[in-house]
């Protein structure tokens, strides 16, 4: 970011959205194209074993508290999220 835009930010105290730690690495929010069931269970053996290590997983965790109980997102979470939805929606679209 240059120094004019986050004068601009500071002045309208304003905020911005990195993606460094608002989503888990595996689900970038900017991710260019559309990813695949593959690109999502990517790790998993076939037995089904070891979800524990796939990006499918962690926007699991990332997303419920636990089990089937939906965490409430912090702003820079929710529009990280947003806009991974966004770009993922738009990728298909012209695909």
């Amino acid at each position: 970011m240059g120094d004019v835009l986050a004068r601009k930010i500071r002045s309208e105290s304003a905020g911005y959205v990195t993606e460094l730690s608002a989503l888990p690495p595996t689900l970038p929010a900017f991710a260019p194209g559309i990813y695949s069931v593959g690109d999502l269970y990517k790790g998993m053996l076939e037995d089904g074993s070891a979800w524990e290590g796939t990006p499918d997983h962690d926007g699991f965790v990332f997303f419920n508290e636990k089990k089937n109980v939906p965490r409430n997102l912090t702003p820079d979470a929710a529009i990280a999220a947003r806009l991974h939805d966004t770009v993922q929606e738009h990728a298909v679209r012209l695909s």
